[in-house]
């Protein structure tokens, strides 16, 4: 259980927070965030899980997302910014 929160609050909370972000820059941002979500989630993190899984073992797949899911705030920016850090 230990092992998965991070992981599940990252997924459960960032995206979301993330859409509030590129609402309050651009309204015209909000479909390229669904997009790159949904291909970066669907095909790519997938596809790359089960390899990962079976080559290095499951501990590998965590090991890898952990950064790569809790990395998305460093992409926010602050109210009237240009980027991350």
């Amino acid at each position: 259980m230990a092992l998965i929160a991070p992981l599940a609050f990252a997924m459960g909370m960032l995206f979301p927070l993330g859409l509030a972000s590129f609402a309050a820059q651009s309204e015209a941002l909000l479909p390229w965030a669904w997009g790159v979500n949904g291909f970066r989630a669907s095909v790519v993190a997938a596809i790359l899980a089960t390899v990962l899984a079976i080559h290095p073992g499951f501990n590998a797949v965590v090991v890898l997302a952990l950064p790569v899911c809790t990395s998305p705030p460093l992409c926010i920016s602050a109210p009237g910014g240009r980027g991350g850090a």
